[in-house]
């Protein structure tokens, strides 16, 4: 392929279960406002009508198509396998892109930082379980929020040079927390990631509070999990963490009121959704707290 065929950008977006969703989010970058070249790549490991809601309306979308189910960290690693780019951006399924978010992508990238996250707003903030979701998992990265060095990023809107995943490995298999387990690795090695609000997606968010709930739990028990093998933490540390899982809560708590209150939207959201945000901040702290205590690692890559 000649430098003038290859893509400057490849997004890979990571697939399960998500025919709800799909055609918006690919639609979002089928309208791209660009003059630059792309291609996207999904892996999906969906037992649903994903595939063929692809092919039918987005034929020119490359579809890897795996028979089991995948982590986004396995999915990813799949997709960046075939990536042509020299940039590799990744958003999620449940995700729509701006109209400019190629150019704000392959703007950011003319910077040397090797990491770059962007921005996550509120796909759907009619919903108050919505809202819980979205604050407690998403607020370190609104829209509001000044650029900047971060120690992780949202995994639905993240970008990398190609050439850090030779360097630094694939991410890791077998578990949520895979984004952030990658940026730890980066940290260690002296690379931060920056935070350009300009990229910018909006994520759909669970709008059933029991669904929501056991979401939190499952991705607090990954943190847990990840935490424990990225961070090599004792036993006697994980127990005593494990044990501490109410102050867990109220910590995140506190984060997210404190980055809540400085965005408009979100702070006249917060005090109404206050009631069921206490409760998933529990349920992801339960989570984490199970996870400490398990004996079930991450897959290393």
């Amino acid at each position: 392929m000649t430098g003038a065929d290859r893509p400057a950008v490849s997004v890979v977006v990571a697939c399960y279960r998500a025919e709800r969703t799909i055609v918006d989010c690919l639609d979002s970058l089928r309208r791209q406002v660009t003059g630059h070249r792309f291609e996207v790549i999904v892996v999906n490991s969906s037992p649903d009508a994903t595939p063929a809601l692809i092919h039918r309306h987005f034929p020119h979308v490359r579809c890897l198509e795996c028979p089991e189910r995948k982590f986004a960290g396995e999915a990813r690693n799949d997709g960046i396998a075939l990536a042509r780019g020299d940039i590799v951006a990744m958003t999620d399924a449940d995700c729509v892109v701006a109209p400019d978010w190629i150019d704000a992508i392959v703007v950011a990238h003319d910077l040397p930082h090797p990491a770059i996250g962007g921005a996550i707003a509120n796909g759907n903030p009619g919903s108050a379980v919505g809202w819980a979701g979205y604050l407690l998992e998403l607020h370190q990265w609104m829209p509001s929020r000044p650029a900047g060095w971060m120690d992780d990023v949202g995994g639905g809107n993240m970008s990398y040079k190609r050439e850090v995943f030779s360097r630094f490995g694939p991410f890791i298999t077998g578990t949520y927390g895979s984004d952030t387990e990658f940026h730890w690795r980066l940290a260690a090695a002296g690379h931060r990631v920056w935070f350009e609000p300009s990229i910018r997606v909006a994520h759909r968010n669970i709008e059933r509070l029991g669904r929501l709930l056991a979401h939190e739990f499952e991705h607090g028990r990954s943190f847990g999990r990840v935490r424990t093998g990225g961070q090599r933490l004792s036993r006697t540390r994980r127990v005593a963490m494990a044990g501490a899982f109410p102050l867990i809560a109220a910590l995140l708590a506190a984060r997210t009121v404190r980055d809540a209150v400085a965005d408009r939207e979100s702070r006249r959201a917060l005090w109404r959704v206050a009631p069921l945000l206490a409760v998933a901040h529990l349920a992801w702290s339960g989570g984490e707290a199970a996870g400490y205590l398990s004996r079930r690692r991450a897959v290393s890559p």
